[in-house]
């Protein structure tokens, strides 16, 4: 008898977006069924800038929203649009002053000192699964995505980017002088950064002497898939096929 073979599935997808008109401060916090998402200290007297980005139909299915645009002749009309929020300090691991600055570091790998101030975004899942973000990446910044929990960064090889257009534009992070991979692009990116989380864990994701945009993200949870088999011939629903399930046939014959 085949023991139970388990698999990874995705299922539905969650959305947290921002809204155009709404103010997002220090902290301001979205939620969606099995996600947070909090905004990183950027400034204590200001809050983050809202701007909307004109966009094609890779991210218009996934991040766009109807809104009110003034056109050439000065009227309003609806347009698709990208809601995006943008800081004005860069990340840095220390807080800010009563000027709204930073005399701290830039985030470093090796010594893991996540931002307590500028630009940056922290997304908490309850769940296992997947997150596809808007971003604006500006060329020859590094990108981060690290884990809130050991300051440790995600492989670059775990983190996908795909450009904006009429289909997702694959794009790769640039090599060195050396031939090594970076965590930059050669040109700036308006598109997706796609990454695996896991659950109750919480990650940062920010830029480097930038600030990233960021238009909110999709989530997809992960749920494990029971082969078919299993679901037809586990009698004694123990989630695997084996000797046990053949006695719970005999005896059902047999007192039947």
């Amino acid at each position: 008898m085949a023991v139970a073979l388990v698999a990874m599935t995705a299922s539905a997808q969650e959305k947290v977006l921002f809204e155009d008109g709404v103010e997002y401060g220090n902290g301001a916090t979205l939620t969606s069924e099995s996600t947070t998402l909090v905004l990183g200290n950027d400034r204590a007297t200001k809050n983050y800038d809202i701007k909307l980005s004109t966009c094609k139909a890779y991210c218009a299915e996934l991040f766009g929203q109807t809104v009110m645009v003034e056109n050439s002749s000065g009227e309003l009309e609806p347009k698709t649009r990208v809601v995006y929020a943008v800081g004005a300090n860069n990340p840095k691991d220390s807080l800010l002053n009563a000027e709204d600055k930073s005399a701290g570091a830039s985030f470093d790998p090796a010594l893991g000192n996540l931002p307590q101030s500028g630009t940056y975004y922290m997304i908490t899942p309850q769940k296992a699964g997947h997150v596809n973000a808007y971003i604006i990446l500006n060329a020859d910044k590094a990108l981060f995505v690290v884990k809130g929990s050991t300051g440790e960064c995600l492989p670059l090889s775990d983190l996908t980017l795909k450009g904006d257009g009429d289909s997702p534009v694959a794009r790769e992070f640039k090599k060195d002088e050396a031939g090594e991979v970076t965590n930059k692009v050669a040109e700036k990116l308006t598109g997706t950064l796609e990454f695996d989380v896991e659950a109750g864990e919480t990650y940062y994701v920010f830029c480097n002497g930038s600030k990233l945009s960021f238009g909110g993200y999709v989530f997809t949870e992960k749920k494990e898939e029971v082969d078919p088999l299993v679901t037809k011939y586990d009698l004694d629903e123990d989630g695997e096929v084996s000797l046990s399930d053949i006695m719970v046939l005999v005896n059902y014959i047999l007192n039947h």
